[in-house]
């Protein structure tokens, strides 16, 4: 072989060498001393750390009716890195879900495998993204909160944001106990970025599940009050209007209702005083319900006798350099006259009697200036200024509920001390809290806060709220057919925040009450902000009022009671006015010997109405069939054995 071919051969031959060298010393590089690095790379690409959030737990009303639940929902997301038109693909995404096409477009543009298109998307935009078939795009299932009633109690339940973190409401309030506590979890993706295994770690996911909250509303005495103050308001063409449902013996609140209102499931789409739960965090002057707790006050002291009369010097008092007025002019009045007809010179005399200190300790001891401990997030204290900052003139004008601030929440739970038999309860809405195992770790029961009055004034103050429903009295529009109904209307002025005197023409309109009046089962406070033409609380509120008993009674299957209507005209005979509206007629003295009193039969079904009628010796005359919608002569008439009653039956509206 020459030399020359050999030397080529030679030189061939230790490139090999070199170059296998060079292979296994890569390989043993690989293989052996970057091992770790390649084995840790790889993970990052196979493996992915995930934190899964439990789904939020449910809150429930007092039969267990759901009212905030979580659901399963599809999230759509995408891998930039796969997507090779970009902008094409944001626009037909952004088409069907409804966003702006250029944000998202960025969006994809900045992630590298991973990125948000949209979550928790609605099951049409679901499948109308599946349906594009668009490479890149992928779906996850992801927790939503889920409101059902869509806007019952939407101001009291508030809402949880996109993460599953409550963000107003009892959604905030009960943050921790609902949300649960988040896992980590190792994921395996595959080549199309797909995560095929889950493994949790740490404890059991039962454990870290969220909790319930049982709450004390009742699903359907809340659509009650809903609906009646929507359309009462709606009519009234009023700013906004809050009611509440309490019961009285416990505190535990049954509804809670305000207009305007959200749904819950779109919180973006409402505004901020849609979202405010007015029943506790607005303050209003209450006006004349306030009168209530003046006397109540008054005759638990002592300060006052029931059978006393005060002249109310024909409807204008001077107060040093002040003049303080009744809406209409009244002379001698007994306390109960006060109360009936609203007159404010007679709750000033009354307040007299008591004292500057004797009336705020007194107001004070009903809860007003300090919020009621209810747990509701927003809750305002209201307004009770000290004693020694009243002069006479203010002294004056807090017994009838001016120059004072409280929530409608602070009136119905004062309300209730009367109703209750004298005892000051604390309100509350959330009766018990869950574990995510079921377990109760929290329970709320009813707590008596003090005693304020004793048994026998609370009783003589219900009657005398009894005469404000009774024709004479301003409250008439309060009335439920078949029921005995104490209350109190309530009609204030606004302070005008830019001058801080009050509007010549904003007022608040409320009424106060509950029933049946003897045997108490409900509390209602209704507060009308803002009233449009008509502005009393006894032709604004008290209508809605009586809507929300009458049909929340028929619901609780309080059974009506015979002689309510009599009942209610058995007062004293007084002829007096609407807080400022016309006169009323005259009560009906008790009928002669030998008469009776036509009973109210508007409501009844027909077999009730026969046996009252016949206790009664009246003969009937009906037309129609359901239940009484028309009667004649009316409720209160005088009449004789065998005289006919002609009845008028139709559809219970």
């Amino acid at each position: 072989m020459l030399p020359g071919i050999r030397l080529r051969i030679a030189i061939v031959a230790a490139l090999f060498l070199v170059a296998g060298a060079t292979l296994l010393w890569r390989a043993a590089d690989l293989q052996i001393v970057q091992q770790g690095r390649f084995r840790e790379m790889s993970r990052e690409q196979a493996l992915r750390r995930l934190v899964l959030t439990p789904p939020r737990g449910r809150i429930v009303d007092r039969k267990g009716e759901a009212l905030a639940v979580s659901v399963e929902v599809d999230s759509i997301r995408a891998d930039p890195s796969k997507i090779r038109d970009v902008p094409g693909t944001a626009r037909r995404l952004a088409a069907v879900l409804h966003i702006d096409a250029a944000r998202l477009e960025r969006r994809l543009r900045r992630g590298r495998y991973f990125a948000w298109v949209k979550r928790r998307v609605s099951p049409e935009e679901a499948r109308a993204v599946r349906a594009l078939g668009l490479p890149g795009i992928g779906f996850t299932r992801e927790p939503r909160r889920f409101y059902p009633h869509r806007e019952l109690a939407a101001q009291v339940l508030g809402f949880a944001g996109i993460d599953g973190v409550g963000l107003e409401g009892l959604e905030l309030a009960l943050d921790s106990a609902l949300r649960g506590t988040p896992r980590l979890a190792t994921a395996l993706r595959d080549a199309r970025g797909n995560h095929l295994l889950a493994d949790p770690e740490g404890a059991d996911p039962a454990d870290l599940a969220g909790g319930s909250a049982e709450l004390t509303l009742d699903r359907t005495l809340q659509w009650i009050a809903e609906r009646a103050l929507a359309e009462g308001a709606t009519k009234a063409g009023a700013k906004g209007a809050t009611a509440v449902v309490l019961d009285p013996h416990s505190g535990e609140i049954l509804a809670m209702a305000n207009h305007p209102t959200y749904n819950p499931n779109q919180p973006g789409r409402s505004t901020k005083a849609a979202r405010r739960n007015r029943a506790v965090t607005d303050i209003y002057e209450p006006g004349s319900v306030f009168k209530v707790f003046t006397i109540a006050a008054a005759l638990e002291t002592g300060a006052v006798a029931p059978t006393e009369r005060f002249d109310c010097e024909g409807g204008a008092m001077r107060i040093g350099g002040h003049t303080i007025h009744d809406s209409r002019p009244h002379g001698v009045l007994s306390v109960t006259e006060i109360l009936k007809v609203s007159s404010n010179i007679g709750a000033a005399k009354i307040a007299r009697r008591l004292g500057k200190e004797g009336l705020v300790e007194a107001l004070a001891a009903f809860g007003f200036g300090r919020r009621t401990g209810s747990g509701l997030p927003g809750e305002q204290p209201g307004i009770l200024r000290p004693a020694s900052s009243l002069s006479e003139v203010g002294l004056a004008t807090v017994s009838y509920g001016q120059g004072v601030s409280a929530t409608a929440l602070q009136v119905a739970t004062a309300l209730s001390a009367i109703a209750n038999g004298g005892r000051l309860m604390r309100p509350f809405v959330v009766a018990r809290v869950r574990n995510g195992q079921g377990e109760v770790i929290e329970e709320t029961r009813p707590k008596q806060v003090r005693r304020i009055l004793s048994p026998g004034t609370a009783r003589q103050v219900a009657r005398m709220m009894e005469a404000v429903v009774a024709p004479g009295g301003t409250g008439t529009r309060a009335r439920v057919p078949g029921y005995r109904v104490a209350g109190k209307t309530g009609t204030s002025e606004k302070v005008d925040p830019l001058t801080r005197t009050y509007s010549p023409d904003k007022r608040v309109a409320s009424f106060a009450g509950f029933v049946p009046a003897d045997t108490p089962r409900l509390v209602i406070v209704v507060v009308v902000d803002e009233p449009q033409g008509v502005k009393y609380g006894g032709v604004v509120a008290a209508p809605i009022f009586a809507r929300i008993a009458e049909e929340s009674l028929r619901y609780l299957g309080v059974p009506r009671q015979a002689g309510a209507s009599e009942a209610l005209l058995a007062e004293a005979p007084v002829a007096q006015a609407e807080e400022g509206g016309a006169a009323l007629p005259e009560i009906l003295a008790p009928p002669p010997e030998g008469k009776t009193l036509v009973p109210d039969l508007l409501g009844l079904d027909l077999r009730s109405a026969l046996r009252i009628l016949a206790e009664r010796d009246l003969d009937v005359q009906i037309e129609g069939t359901g239940v009484v919608v028309e009667q004649g002569p009316h409720a209160g008439a005088i009449a004789s054995p065998g005289d006919v009653v002609r009845l008028v039956l139709g559809p219970r509206t």
